[in-house]
């Protein structure tokens, strides 16, 4: 499918994370994740340049780069409504996906939901019910998409990924 919609952009996406390295972040974690979750990540562990667009705008934080941004806004006293608006930040929330390390595509551990947070906002944005859900939509967006990559003569392909995702396609 890759190849087809998106020829070489695997050689921007890191190696699959090991059976260790998963169990490894989970036990960092302290949380249980979906088996799509780390079936993903067995894939590849994100890509080399988590700023390189892997869905819409987004780019894919390898697992190192989810635990440190998850470290920072856990630590970020979130908590303090007088601060912070509400959403703001869950400490049972796991950023994979990310714009300028300001707005996350994120599962919540709670209840498998994926979502959109935007920095600062007082709201969130549902993506998918489940992180299964949203695997078997990133697929059949991909499926379906007449390609993910710029068309001849363009160099940028960027407006074709986010469309592709995000677009009225």
């Amino acid at each position: 499918l890759w190849t087809e919609k998106r020829p070489g952009f695997e050689k921007h996406l890191r190696p699959a994370a090991s059976p260790a390295a998963l169990a490894t972040f989970q036990k960092a974690l302290g949380r249980q994740l979906p088996a799509e979750f780390l079936a993903f990540y067995a894939w590849h562990d994100g890509a080399k340049d988590e700023h390189e667009q892997f869905e819409g705008k987004y780019g894919w934080f390898p697992l190192k780069g989810v635990l440190k941004h998850k470290r920072m806004l856990d630590g970020m006293g979130f908590e303090d409504e007088d601060t912070y608006p509400k959403y703001c930040w869950s400490p049972a929330w796991i950023p994979f996906l990310q714009f300028n390390y300001e707005d996350l595509v994120c599962l919540d551990t709670r209840s498998s939901v994926v979502f959109e947070r935007y920095n600062g906002r007082r709201n969130i944005v549902l993506v998918a019910p489940t992180f299964g859900a949203w695997l078997a939509a990133h697929v059949a967006i991909t499926e379906t998409a007449p390609r993910l990559t710029a068309p001849p003569g363009e160099a940028d392909g960027m407006d074709v990924i986010g469309d592709a995702f995000n677009g009225a396609a």
